[in-house]
């Protein structure tokens, strides 16, 4: 009876350890940082819309996204492994798109360069 116990009780222990790794491991998720920057002058862009698309379909957001802080930098938490499309936007400044892959581990995506647009307006003519 001793002996049936016991191995009850190694086999309930070897059961549980073997879930709770394989839940633990399929709930990975990773963090995406990075910092954003004026092309000219590499200053910190405050405020700028970064967000995650999927990689496969770009046009599906994946809700997850962020905004720059003080510094121009930005975290992006809870993603999961994958292909994704990072799309920077920022009023003013071009677009950029880049893709990633976050792959095992948190991935840090540098000092990305965005680029001010310059939208002249044509002469006015006042007649009178």
């Amino acid at each position: 009876m001793f002996l049936k116990d016991t191995l009850m009780i190694v086999r309930l222990a070897i059961l549980s350890c073997i879930l709770f790794f394989t839940i633990n491991s399929s709930a990975q998720t990773y963090k995406i940082t990075g910092r954003i920057a004026d092309y000219k002058d590499t200053s910190a862009l405050i405020g700028v819309a970064v967000s995650l698309r999927n990689g496969d379909d770009t046009s599906i957001k994946t809700g997850l996204g962020s905004v720059t802080d003080v510094n121009g930098s930005f975290e992006i938490d809870d993603v999961a492994p994958g292909k994704y499309l990072l799309h920077i936007d920022y009023l003013g400044y071009k677009t950029l798109n880049k893709m990633i892959n976050v792959a095992d581990k948190d991935l840090f995506t540098g000092t990305m360069a965005m680029r001010a647009t310059s939208n002249e307006l044509k002469g006015v003519t006042i007649a009178g």
